[in-house]
C-alpha cells in the first residue's frame, strides 16, 4: 500500500495546468523578446495590433501551450505521435509570413529573418540539449544554434557584421540588452527540448524511471 507520508510529486500536474502555465510562460517570453526588439531597432520601433499581438504574443502563447502539453505527455508515459509537438516553434516563422507581401520582403530584403533565426535556434538547440540521438549530431546542432545566438547577441551592439566592437557601443544598456537576448534564447532552447526528452513512466509502487522512447 502506498505510504500516507509520501510527499506530493510535482509530476502529477495535470494536462490543463501544464498547458495554461506553458501558454502564460510563452506570452511572458514573447513579450520579453519584443522588448529586446525595441532595444535593437531603437526609435524606429513602433507598436501595432497585428504585428505585436497576432505575430508575436499569440504565437508565443500557442507555442508555450503546445510545449506545456508536450511536457505533460512526457511526464505521463507519452502518447502516439506526441513527438511531433517538437515542430511547434515553426509558428514563429509562419505567423509573420501571413501578412500580404511578407514572403517577398523576406526574400528580397531579409526583413523578417529574425523570426526564422528564432525558430531555427529552438529547433536545432532543443534537439541538441535533449539528451537523445547521436552525440555527434547533437554537437553539430548545438554549434549551429550557438552561432545563431552569438550573432543575435553581437547584433545588439549595433554591428552589421562580425567586425570589431567599438568601445562606445559597450554601455550598461547594450550589455543588458545583449544579456536579455542571450538568456531568452537559452530558456527557449531548453523549452523546445521538452518534446525530445525521455518519457517518464510513473508507478505508485516504484520510483519513476526515465526510459528511452
Amino acid at each position: 500500500m502506498r505510504s500516507t507520508n509520501e510527499t506530493p510529486d510535482w509530476r502529477t500536474l495535470g494536462a490543463f495546468p501544464s498547458a495554461l502555465l506553458g501558454a502564460i510562460g510563452g506570452i511572458a517570453w514573447a513579450a520579453s523578446l519584443r522588448g529586446w526588439m525595441v532595444e535593437l531597432v531603437g526609435s524606429a520601433s513602433s507598436f501595432a495590433w497585428i504585428p505585436t499581438f497576432a505575430q508575436i504574443l499569440l504565437p508565443g502563447a500557442f507555442v508555450g501551450l503546445l510545449l506545456g502539453v508536450a511536457d505533460y505527455f512526457r511526464r505521463t508515459g507519452g502518447r502516439r505521435g506526441w513527438r511531433w509537438l517538437a515542430i511547434a516553434p515553426i509558428a514563429f516563422t509562419i505567423a509573420p509570413l501571413l501578412s500580404p507581401g511578407a514572403l517577398e520582403v523576406l526574400v528580397t530584403t531579409g526583413i523578417g529573418g529574425g523570426a526564422v533565426a528564432v525558430t531555427l535556434i529552438g529547433l536545432l538547440g532543443g534537439l541538441a540539449v535533449s539528451g537523445r540521438g547521436p552525440l555527434w549530431l547533437r554537437l553539430v546542432l548545438g554549434l549551429l544554434a550557438t552561432a545563431l545566438i552569438a550573432a543575435g547577441t553581437v547584433t545588439t551592439f549595433g554591428l552589421e557584421t562580425f567586425g570589431a566592437i567599438d568601445a562606445s557601443d559597450v554601455t550598461p544598456r547594450s550589455v543588458w540588452a545583449a544579456t536579455l537576448f542571450a538568456s531568452l534564447m537559452v530558456v527557449w532552447v531548453f523549452a523546445c527540448a521538452l518534446p525530445h526528452r525521455r518519457v517518464v513512466v510513473r508507478s505508485p509502487y516504484r520510483r519513476a524511471a526515465d526510459l528511452e522512447n
